[in-house]
């Protein structure tokens, strides 16, 4: 539940040194983003120069502003770290006017100057090269840190073709010094096109005199299922905007055109609703620098033209047990309800939170949403002529082994990403960052039987991974109990390792006996919170009858 008002930090861009504790503002708005910079605006009275500003002298990118939410059950949460990108005063009130912006908007502007010309290349480190390129230079540097260090895939090398000849364009990028090319628009345009997932963090030490600025990166999509938690009219939906009818349905055609040096990439999809006369949407992009890049592209653009229908803002009572501030944040998938909408009739669909909104300490706030549809980065070409055989899997889990998503899992502790490499038995799995946090990453509830024992299984490999003293284990699996919902007595720890430094995959494998009251259990992956440093990889999650 939130507690207090917005609170403000202000500190000076240079020196990293607090000049305001608690600045007064008279009006704000603050929206976080989900791969997009943070955006603050605020107004502040003439007065606040002698009071709570009373050490600023607000400079444009001389400034970072902390936002702050105080809740009694997540803490303070920080809403980024803008800087001030624009001021302005009213001569007539005196009032200072601030334009704020998130770390993830400094490079929009500043040329690359370098020539860049990788063979093969992952995407993280592009985008490490090119945030110390931009904090290389005198009175450049944020401190910003970009993670993770690889996200498990490549940049192959791009391979045109147009009908009769087969191009292959040796490198995975091009870039020159010559062209000054614009950092900002690069990176935004690399997210897209890959795609992948980017998070502004922001994050006080333990006595609040130093922050540190993550961007996190994760491939393809970062976020949880939050299965745990009801968005419902009624309840804690208070408002809703529908979706633009012009950014769905009527979408039949997707032309994708990018041409380089004396070549030229093009790609037209196509899904005709005989329901309503056919329309096309055409972009055109430089930095497409393939056919099959050029047709992923379109492909992608399609399939987020034709989701259902759904919401594209809502505004919710944070405050409401269904889902208190805090228990998600941007890049997560939620359930909206809605009965009898006007115009829409029932709605019943899976969004993700593209942004988060507050302002001037409203007790509501508003949430800009997408349907999870219009994030299916890797649509699948349906062939009704090779339907194969399906296989009996005995999982009882729906997604232990991450070959698409995180769907049915929940981030109790820790910034839980998929990688799509790096698997135990196949291509995808899950990766954590350890920091002695103590990291907890838990499935979706699955229904059980009283007496019955089941196997629970999963596949950890860790790289550097350091401890402190000597803890009981490292990392491990635990089975949780729940009646309808409700946790039922303490977790228990089936199985675990004690291993360090860097090691490969281990097998955890235990078993649990349902006891009396119980009909429901979860599994969890376990970094113990003495565990300092390090990486770990988890895969083939399994509960068995």
């Amino acid at each position: 539940m939130i507690t207090d008002r917005m609170r403000f930090t202000v500190i000076e861009a240079n020196t990293d040194e607090v000049l305001a504790r608690d600045l007064t503002p008279k009006e704000y708005e603050v929206t976080v983003h989900l791969s997009a910079p943070t955006q603050l605006s605020m107004s502040i009275d003439a007065g606040e120069k002698y009071a709570s500003a009373a050490n600023v002298n607000f400079t444009k990118y001389g400034q970072w502003i902390i936002p702050e939410l105080p809740t009694d059950q997540f803490g303070r949460i920080v809403f980024g770290g803008p800087i001030v990108s624009d001021k302005k005063v009213d001569r007539k009130t005196g009032q200072l006017n601030l334009d704020c912006t998130g770390f993830m908007g400094y490079p929009k502007g500043i040329p690359f100057l370098d020539n860049y010309n990788p063979i093969a290349v992952d995407p993280a480190e592009v985008f490490q090269l090119f945030w110390a390129h931009v904090q290389n230079y005198v009175n450049a540097n944020l401190g910003v840190e970009v993670l993770p260090a690889s996200t498990g895939t490549q940049m192959l090398p791009g391979i045109g073709f147009d009908g009769n000849i087969l191009s292959f364009d040796f490198f995975a990028l091009f870039l020159r010094a010559a062209d000054f090319v614009d950092c900002g628009d690069f990176l935004t345009s690399l997210a897209r096109d890959l795609p992948l997932d980017l998070f502004e963090e922001v994050s006080w030490n333990a006595d609040r005199t130093e922050l540190s600025k993550i961007l996190r990166l994760a491939y393809p999509l970062g976020g949880v299922e939050r299965q745990e938690l009801a968005f419902r009219f009624g309840e804690n939906v208070l408002d809703a905007e529908p979706a633009d009818e012009s950014e769905i349905e009527p979408v039949s055609d997707v032309i994708i055109r990018s041409w380089l040096p004396g070549k030229v990439y093009s790609s037209q999809l196509s899904n005709a609703d005989m329901s309503r006369f056919r329309r096309v949407v055409m972009e055109e992009d430089a930095n497409i620098s393939s056919t099959e890049r050029a047709a992923a592209w379109a492909k992608r653009k399609l399939t987020r033209r034709n989701v259902p229908k759904h919401f594209q803002k809502i505004t919710i009572d944070p405050n409401h047990p269904n889902a208190p501030m805090g228990s998600w944040w941007v890049g997560d998938s939620i359930r909206v309800q809605a009965k009898d909408f006007p115009w829409l009739g029932d709605i019943d669909e899976w969004h993700r939170i593209i942004s988060i909104t507050m302002k001037n300490d409203e007790p509501t706030i508003e949430l800009g949403l997408k349907c999870e549809g219009a994030f299916n980065y890797d649509p699948i070409d349906f062939d009704p002529d090779s339907v194969a055989t399906p296989v009996e899997d005995p999982n009882m889990l729906m997604n232990g082994y991450f070959g698409k998503n995180l769907a049915g899992w929940y981030s109790k502790r820790g910034s839980w990403i998929r990688v799509a490499t790096s698997g135990y038995s196949g291509d995808g799995c899950v990766r954590i960052d350890c920091d002695d946090y103590g990291e907890e990453f838990e499935s979706q509830k699955v229904g059980v039987t009283v007496g019955h024992t089941y196997t629970i299984h999963a596949a950890v490999r860790m790289q550097e991974v350091t401890v402190s003293g000597a803890p009981p284990y490292t990392m491990g699996i635990k089975v949780t109990c729940y009646t309808d919902g409700g946790v039922i007595g303490t977790p228990t720890l089936v199985d675990s390792i004690s291993q360090v430094a860097t090691q490969p995959y281990r097998i955890l494998n235990g078993t649990f006996t349902v006891p009396a009251g119980v009909n429901e259990i979860s599994m969890s992956f376990m970094v113990n919170e003495n565990v300092t440093n390090g990486i770990a990889f988890w895969d083939d999650a399994r509960i068995l009858p």
